[in-house]
């Protein structure tokens, strides 16, 4: 077990120490502390190709998560945040029958006003986690069919799916994502407008569940059966990673890292596919159940994660080469030069992107309003969201991400921005060779 250990306060750093070290007295598991000391050893053990320092400092959630990557090149891990308890529990009725999902959402959800309420819904017993994830990790879809214990169920299968089927490098699942109970892991619920399948039967099953959701991020959410799509929902708060073959960085961020590195697994490896197990954790988290900000009057501002999301699949269009690491350095090429572009030309670049993708979302939200049965609360909210950010759209600072709105003045952040993703795409190119040195060394 690798401890990875980003605390802000040395206090804390302390006593995360000291229980390390009182695990490994009890022995039976190989338990490895990992902070600044220690980080900086597997660095300087590395080739001494151009990396940007805050990539592999432990602190932000993302360069945690890169040195786990580098720790653990060519093995499986399954990955775990801190506030996550190993409570497993099951729907009732779940089996391990294999269903490739489509574009439609087919876990269970349901929306609770608080923790304990969530809590309440699931059966806490003991279940073969690491099974559930190793039952699907590194996998191919066509052994798994073949597997299965009964007929897999391939009616939703998506040509994108088919494709890779067809293809001459086998799709296999490269993540796999346990169920959850507790907080949702998500920072605002704007998100399940666009939400489809599943979800959206549930939040068009009457308005008492839709303000709750709309309001609290405690959830259960989890796979009935074993679940593969092509589509990735990367939430990495218990996260199987098939880490025998290159995957990439994730960016150096506090939020949305996980969904970078979603797209640019999928963007480098076309063969990638996704997998959800029909077991869940709890996701304890010390946040309140309450989003902190009422969603009506959010005004859609984004993120710099999703500037990078917009970048790479853009970026996708253009690429020619055809192996995953090729395709990675590719990709960070491009970032690095839409990044060299003027100032004036990236904030033109940031602001073309990120509008094009409010209006895909809006159109999504408003194809969906317009369906048979959708209730009038649903397309109410889908308006309301629509004119809040359609109205914040108008000012500048609106396509300024949120991460740097603290600097001297807009310019300032714009400034802040492009250096963030310009360093990005530099540790990309570079990943490659850095993760395949990090598995010679067995870091």
């Amino acid at each position: 077990m690798i401890v990875i250990d980003g605390s802000r306060f040395a206090a804390s750093r302390s006593a995360t120490r000291a229980a390390v070290e009182a695990a490994q007295q009890l022995g039976g598991l190989d338990f490895q502390y990992v902070g600044e000391p220690e980080a900086a050893d597997v660095v300087a053990r590395l080739p001494g190709l151009k990396v940007p320092a805050p990539a592999l400092a432990p602190g932000l959630t993302g360069a945690n998560r890169t040195l786990a990557v580098l720790m653990t090149a060519g093995e499986d891990v399954l990955c775990l945040d801190d506030d996550i308890l190993c409570d497993t529990w099951a729907l009732p009725g779940s089996s391990r029958e294999l269903v490739v999902m489509g574009h439609d959402e087919r876990r269970h959800v349901a929306f609770h006003a608080d923790r304990a309420s969530a809590l309440a819904e699931v059966d806490r017993a003991p279940r073969d986690l690491l099974g559930a994830h190793e039952a699907l990790l590194g996998r191919s879809l066509p052994e798994l069919v073949m597997e299965a214990p009964d007929e897999a169920d391939l009616s939703d299968a998506c040509e994108h799916v088919w494709s890779r089927l067809r293809s001459s490098r086998p799709p296999v699942v490269r993540l796999t994502f346990s169920g959850l109970a507790g907080d949702s892991a998500t920072s605002s619920p704007r998100g399940l407008l666009l939400s489809s399948g599943t979800f959206s039967e549930r939040l068009w099953s009457d308005p008492a569940t839709f303000a709750t959701a709309m309001t609290s991020r405690e959830v259960t959410r989890i796979a009935k059966s074993n679940l593969v799509t092509h589509k990735c929902h990367c939430m990495s708060a218990c996260m199987g990673l098939s880490n025998r073959e290159l995957v990439p960085p994730f960016p150096w961020l506090a939020r949305g890292e996980d969904g970078v590195f979603g797209v640019l697994l999928s963007a480098s490896d076309p063969a990638a596919l996704f997998g959800h197990v029909p077991v869940g954790v709890v996701h304890d988290s010390m946040r309140p159940s309450r989003y902190e900000i009422d969603w009506r009057h959010h005004n859609g501002r984004f993120g710099v994660h999703e500037v990078l999301i917009a970048f790479i699949v853009e970026s996708t269009t253009s690429i020619t080469k055809t192996s995953p690491p090729d395709r990675l350095r590719e990709i960070g090429s491009a970032l690095a030069t839409i990044a060299g572009m003027g100032p004036a030309d990236f904030i033109a670049r940031v602001t073309t992107s990120m509008r094009d993708l409010r209006l895909e979302q809006f159109d999504f939200a408003e194809r969906a309003a317009a369906a048979p049965g959708c209730p009038e609360y649903w397309r109410a909210a889908v308006r309301d969201y629509r004119d809040a950010c359609s109205e914040a759209m108008t000012r500048p600072e609106f396509f300024l991400p949120v991460e740097f709105s603290g600097a001297s003045s807009l310019e300032a952040g714009c400034a802040e921005a492009q250096r963030f993703v310009r360093s990005f795409g530099e540790l990309v190119s570079v990943w490659p060779d850095l993760w395949e040195a990090a598995r010679a060394l067995r870091v």
